[in-house]
């Protein structure tokens, strides 16, 4: 059975249910912290990414990436997850990173931490796409930029300060890194969709030389989990202003032009 989707696929990262930041692929395994949770294989030049069972190396999932060899144009690319009795193809507007496939595949609890797939979760997982896609398709512009103060991680960081004595996050500090996105995301509203590409690069520009400079402030306020949390959320803004994060800094999104931390 195959469905295709289409869908912003930055708007629903974060949106479900499990916290999938430490997930790492490394060494042929899919791993969280110490433990193994798959075995993978990669091909770049072929663009897949499959993972297997660790016991018997059964095939799990299948991700297949493709750009219709047309880099310069992005509307048109699309991902497959192909799971044994589900095959769901994923429209996409800019490009994510491999690991970002696999982590929205977690987050929304096709697999779990033994590698385990789960039928019912992957029907679910079919189901919030459909219904992604028809709330994105209603958004205009700005809307979709304000969508993106949903993934703002600045009460995350303030919970840290209590659960973890890291006196950095305080209310003070996070909302001083939240008001640099409000203004990104401010600034590009009010220039409007079809603002050229530069226009709208000099407002990243200066929101990423703020972060420097609150982090050089605030001691300790930009380590490993923020770093991932803000170029994350500077992706996801990237894609909702309509450009592509894969064009800036060799792929690396466009935060890596300018960002010290």
């Amino acid at each position: 059975m195959k469905s295709t989707v289409i869908l912003y696929i930055g708007l629903v990262m974060t949106s479900f249910f499990l916290d999938a930041q430490n997930l790492i692929l490394k060494k042929g395994k899919l791993i969280s912290e110490d433990t193994e949770i798959c075995n993978y294989k990669i091909d770049l030049s072929e663009g897949w990414l499959r993972l297997y069972d660790l016991k018997t190396n059964d095939t799990l999932i299948i991700i297949e990436e493709s750009f219709n060899n047309t880099d310069a144009n992005y509307d048109d690319d699309y991902v497959i997850f192909k799971f044994p009795k589900q095959e769901i193809k994923v429209e996409i507007s800019g490009t994510s990173f491999w690991i970002d496939y696999v982590k929205l595949l977690y987050r929304n609890k096709t697999f779990d931490l033994n590698g385990q797939l789960n039928d019912l979760q992957i029907k679910l997982f079919k189901l919030r796409m459909d219904e992604n896609i028809t709330e994105m398709n209603s958004l205009s512009y700005s809307e979709k930029l304000n969508k993106m103060k949903t993934f703002y991680p600045f009460k995350n960081w303030i919970e840290y300060a209590v659960d973890f004595d890291m006196k950095q996050y305080t209310q003070e500090n996070c909302d001083a890194a939240k008001h640099i996105f409000d203004n990104l995301i401010d600034k590009l509203i009010k220039a409007g969709e079809d603002v050229s590409k530069e226009k709208k690069a000099q407002y990243f520009e200066t929101a990423v030389i703020a972060l420097n400079a609150l982090n050089n402030k605030v001691e300790g306020l930009i380590e490993t989990g923020e770093r991932e949390d803000l170029c994350f959320l500077i992706d996801k803004i990237t894609i909702a202003s309509g450009l592509n994060p894969k064009d800036y800094a060799d792929g690396e999104g466009i935060a890596d032009l300018w960002r010290e931390w």
